[in-house]
């Protein structure tokens, strides 16, 4: 028994040692367990703080979304006040989305492998939401508000230059912003985005896309109108109005010519001439060797077949031409084309004109209405001209005279600038308008700032500064 005792004191001795591994072991697993469990209520509390933010950025980037088409609506019924608490409301919702997007805890979620890049992408299109609108269409409502509608109507053959170029640094702007707001959305790498984040992104991208086109031609527009309306130098320009009755590249064969001289914003119609009156070219002009082969030497003989090419700066290029070299002494410093239909949406603004002076006393002219509305314009030229007057000199003056006579109730100061402006933007929009300028070396004479020459350049094509109002 002596033996057993003591083997069993022996035993307690050896046991005595791993205590405290054993009660060491004990509390790491104790602090282990614990910290995993701190981990996991971090996760959820982080997974539930994501899942709240979420719902932030959804419901304010969906109200924002709902509010555009009302923004839309105010600014045509020139709704002003109803413009700017709108904006305000706009920009309270993407304030409070971008304020989710930017989250520290959403910008660290963007580090998670595979699901991360949808994080960063929706952080994205807040800050876009957010700087479009109070970068761009903040400055623009406000524009908008203080904008004289007034002084842009032409009196007396005048436009106001002031009121353009004040409107001018805010319109820049918010085409630079719209511009630098669509190229970070569209350099997201859309393959790696769920459904439910690249559907809206490409959905921005889109409406960014128009927006943008739309404000570039406005920014080259506000910088290039008042030197055209000659608030430095005097300009003249050659109009050519196209007829697309008979087929031609950029719309419709010349019929009527005119030239418009611009000098401190006062807009005047100097000459006339049709381009059946001009005849043919003798030898025929010269243009681009390329054209030439394509079309043959038709382009440089005939006013009728410069546009024959759809490359817009060599019809007007060569219709200044042939222009300079039928009335010597002029100098053309640009061309403006645009079409019946671009007419009537002048019409629209400026009311019905008659045209009954162009028809001389006893010709008979059947059908062919000499009081022209923006609803019979468009027919009168493509068809009732020809069906109810065979004599093409008798043509010619009727277009001359629609010409000159909505030209005069443009000038006349009787029509609505707001209208107007709208008119015209609507025929640039169709692509029923189109300018061009010569040539490139001439941007700094229409002053342009330096740092935009690159970007106009870039609008332009080989052979002269060609203004994308087209």
């Amino acid at each position: 028994m002596t033996a057993s005792f003591d083997s069993t004191a022996e035993n307690r001795q050896r046991r005595t040692p791993q205590t405290p591994r054993r009660g060491k072991l004990k509390r790491q697993l104790l602090w282990t367990g614990i910290s995993v469990a701190m981990l996991m209520l971090i996760l959820g509390g982080a997974a539930a703080w994501l899942t709240v933010q979420a719902g932030v950025i959804r419901d304010n980037l969906q109200s924002t979304a709902q509010l555009l088409p009302q923004l839309k609506k105010q600014l045509t019924a020139n709704d002003q006040a109803g413009a700017a608490a709108t904006v305000e409301t706009l920009a309270a919702h993407t304030a409070d989305a971008k304020s989710a997007g930017t989250d520290p805890v959403w910008k660290a979620a963007a580090a998670i492998p595979w699901i991360g890049p949808n994080f960063a992408a929706a952080t994205t299109i807040t800050v876009t939401a957010d700087d479009v609108v109070q970068l761009a269409a903040k400055p623009l409502v406000g524009v908008f508000e203080s904008l004289d509608w007034k002084s842009l109507t032409p009196t007396d053959g005048s436009v106001g230059l002031d009121a353009i170029s004040g409107a001018a640094p805010s319109v820049v702007s918010a085409a630079n912003t719209v511009q630098l707001s669509y190229d970070s959305i569209a350099g997201i790498d859309k393959s790696k985005l769920v459904p439910q984040i690249a559907e809206p992104l490409a959905s921005a991208q889109q409406q960014l896309g128009d927006l943008r086109g739309t404000l570039s031609i406005a920014s080259s527009t506000v910088q290039l109108l008042p030197a055209m309306l000659g608030g430095g130098d005097a300009r003249n320009y050659l109009l050519l109005i196209q007829n697309s009755a008979e087929v031609r590249a950029t719309g419709g064969i010349p019929g009527a010519l005119a030239v418009l001289h611009t000098e401190k914003g006062k807009i005047q119609l100097t000459a006339q001439d049709s381009a059946s009156a001009m005849g043919a070219f003798v030898p025929a002009l010269k243009v681009d060797a390329a054209q030439e082969a394509i079309y043959t030497n038709r382009l440089g003989s005939y006013m009728q077949n410069v546009n024959m090419t759809p490359d817009f700066p060599t019809a007007a290029s060569t219709a200044r031409a042939m222009w300079q070299q039928r009335h010597p002494g002029d100098v053309i410093d640009g061309v403006i084309t645009l079409d019946p239909s671009a007419l009537a949406m002048v019409l629209e603004a400026t009311g019905p004109v008659d045209v009954s002076s162009a028809i001389p006393e006893g010709v008979n002219i059947g059908t062919l209405p000499t009081k022209l509305t923006s609803v019979n314009l468009v027919h009168a030229l493509l068809s009732d001209v020809y069906a109810n007057i065979e004599a093409p000199a008798l043509q010619d003056a009727y277009f001359a005279e629609v010409a000159k006579t909505i030209f005069a109730q443009v000038s006349s100061g009787k029509t609505s600038g707001e209208k107007l402006l709208s008119a015209l933007g609507k025929g640039v929009e169709e692509n029923r308008i189109k300018i061009w300028f010569v040539p490139c070396r001439r941007a700094k004479s229409f002053g342009i700032p330096a740092h935009r020459w690159g970007h106009i350049r870039s609008q332009c094509c080989a052979g002269g500064f060609w203004c994308v109002l087209q």
